[in-house]
Formats: structure tokens, sequence, C-alpha cells
């Protein structure tokens, strides 16, 4: 299965849109179009960053491996997932301080989860 074969089948999977898909990587749809007739070719950041749009991996998408999500101990969130994840398109506003607060934030929600908490 192609990299676009397996972008497809996501989006479906998840109800996601080509315009909403498109625009993580800060691309319009016709993104998807020029891929296929080969006019370019996705660069390893777009790739990565629609992998995380679809909850899977870039190893997934480029068809290293046909698992769709890495097991759980080996999930890791970027500072731009967690901007994303904030702020959407417009992560540019979230500050350094923010950011701190974040890690905070997670880092007792991963103690709570070692005590069983959650």
């Amino acid at each position: 299965m192609s990299v676009l074969d397996r972008l497809e089948e996501l989006r479906k999977e998840k109800g996601i849109t080509k315009v909403f898909l498109a625009s993580t990587i800060g691309r319009k749809s016709q993104i998807f179009q020029d891929w296929k007739e080969g006019t370019s070719r996705p660069n390893d950041e777009q790739i990565r960053l629609l992998a995380s749009a679809l909850g899977t991996t870039p190893e997934y998408l480029t068809g290293k491996t046909d698992e769709k999500t890495e097991p759980a101990e080996k999930r890791t969130l970027s500072e731009d997932d967690i901007k994303y994840a904030f702020f959407g398109g417009d992560a540019g506003i979230m500050t350094e301080e923010d950011m701190e607060d974040v890690r905070k934030v997670a880092a007792i929600l991963i103690e709570r989860r070692k005590r069983g908490q959650t």
C-alpha cells in the first residue's frame, strides 16, 4: 500500500476531510493530487505531521510497518503536537511558560497513573 493509500484509508476511518488534513501541513488539499500525479512528494516533516493528525506513525504511513499505532509505552508527544492540541493552527501564541505548565500537568498525570489513581 502506498503512502497515499494509507493516508486515504486512515482519513476515511477517522472521518477527516482532505481540507483539514492538508491544513495540518500548511497546504491546500490540492497537495494530495500533486502527490498522486507525482509532481511533488511529501517530505519527512509532512509525513510526521500527517501521522500525528491521523493518530498513527510515520513508519506506518511510509509502509515500514503494518502496525497503525505504537505501543503505549513508546508513545511520545513533541512540543509541536502539544502546541497543536492546545492552539490548533495558531501554536505561535503558546509561550515557553505555557509549555512549562503543560509539562508540570503531564508530570502530575504520569505520577497519578503510576500510583493507579487514574
